[in-house]
């Protein structure tokens, strides 16, 4: 699994782009679900950052993993589901922000972000 989507992350231009969804199920058949980021740990781009480069990841893939773990916690937990429409909240925030030129650079092209000012 995580070798197709850091395929179909490239495919995007970013290997930030996605999530990586894990899923299983416990003896009671409650299902275990882990959220991560696809693109792992980004070794590169924090090497660069130590040395004073500028970088630019966007954050998507870790934010919608972020956002999974929470909705999947509100499920696990039958509520607050105010805390469900949150994180739905995060991710329109997100997605409106890239839509409307504000993403990172690996996204929206010279004129993007770095990780930073993002």
């Amino acid at each position: 699994g995580d070798m197709l989507t850091d395929e179909i992350a490239q495919i995007h231009r970013s290997p930030g782009f996605i999530t990586s969804n894990l899923i299983g199920k416990n003896e009671d058949g409650s299902l275990i679900k882990e959220f991560e980021a696809s693109h792992g740990t980004v070794a590169d781009m924090w090497h660069a950052h130590l040395e004073g480069k500028e970088t630019s990841l966007n954050p998507l893939g870790l934010v919608e993993a972020l956002i999974g773990a929470i909705q999947h916690s509100v499920s696990l937990h039958k509520g607050p589901h105010e805390l469900h429409d949150f994180a739905n909240k995060i991710r329109r925030c997100m997605h409106l922000a890239f839509t409307n030129g504000l993403g990172t650079r690996d996204l929206a092209g010279p004129d993007g972000l770095t990780t930073e000012k993002f």
